[in-house]
């Protein structure tokens, strides 16, 4: 399985951490220091999110702008898990749900 983990840049260091205990986490923004060019960032976070089978976002920050909502609406219909609580319309999609243990939320989808 192929997972995008979406948040706010300030919690880069939480979708990090999470990345390091899954496997075929496909979000190089997590694993990389953005430098480059926003048009470059782009593109690759697009590349990311087209190979991704499910996403898995970070809400609560109260922050409401950044890729994060964009993002979102790029991966739907496929399956979102939200760590934290629904904050826009989007978030009430039926492809998306609210999970308090991403382990076993992962495990039980079928794709």
């Amino acid at each position: 399985m192929k997972i995008y983990i979406a948040a706010s840049y300030p919690r880069r260091k939480e979708a990090l951490a999470l990345a390091n205990q899954l496997d075929g986490v496909v979000s190089r923004w997590v694993f990389l220091e953005d430098t480059g060019p926003m048009e470059h960032r782009a593109v690759r976070d697009m590349e990311d999110i087209k190979r991704a089978d499910v996403m898995i976002q970070f809400t609560g920050d109260g922050l409401s702008h950044g890729g994060r909502h964009a993002e979102l609406g790029l991966m739907l219909p496929k399956p979102v898990f939200l760590i934290g609580p629904r904050e826009q319309v989007m978030h009430y999609h039926p492809s998306v749900r609210t999970t308090d243990d991403i382990f076993r939320s992962l495990q039980d989808i079928k794709l």
